[in-house]
């Protein structure tokens, strides 16, 4: 029993935190690299396959590796990134549409405005990732640590904060 609690406190302490740390890096090493893609989704049209808050994974890929009911994200005419599925593929372009819009809203993607193709999602955090990346959030999590990390280290080598020893004889008796 007391070896099954100190495996689970091992765990627990170390191992879980580690392995989500390596986790964390590698996915920065392959975002950094532009292996993979981070999108937040901002609107309904991909219902029910994923929706808006929702993270979305992507890789890069060619045009020559898509078939008819990929997932791509593309930059549209407007400049915007937009993930919506192939429905038809013709000589020089896509054509895609949103899973909830009705089949005569499609739109013609040049093959060369392809970006990435969609591998997963992570449902809820993109809200997340939105509000950190507001002021409220900026001030939460980055300057509110930051001055924290400032105040305990100008405390601890402050030259105004020294404790004095006064060195005593011993006393005889």
């Amino acid at each position: 029993m007391k070896k099954r609690r100190l495996i689970i406190r091992i765990l627990k302490k170390k191992i879980i935190p580690s392995m989500l740390i390596i986790f964390m890096v590698v996915l920065l090493l392959l975002s950094y690299s532009h292996l993979i893609y981070f999108t937040i989704v901002v609107s309904d049209s991909m219902r029910p396959t994923f929706s808006a808050g929702d993270i979305l994974i992507s890789k890069t890929v060619n045009d020559e590796n898509i078939v008819i009911g990929d997932i791509i994200t593309f930059m549209d005419r407007q400049g915007k990134i937009v993930t919506h599925r192939v429905v038809d593929i013709e000589t020089h372009h896509f054509i895609t549409k949103g899973d909830s819009v009705s089949y005569e809203n499609t739109e013609y993607i040049a093959f060369d405005s392809l970006r990435y193709k969609y591998l997963f999602h992570v449902p809820f955090v993109g809200y997340a990732v939105q509000w950190i990346n507001s002021l409220i959030g900026l001030v939460f999590f980055f300057i509110t640590p930051l001055c924290y990390l400032t105040f305990i280290i100008f405390k601890k080598y402050s030259p105004f904060n020294k404790k004095t020893y006064k060195r005593y004889k011993p006393q005889e008796f």
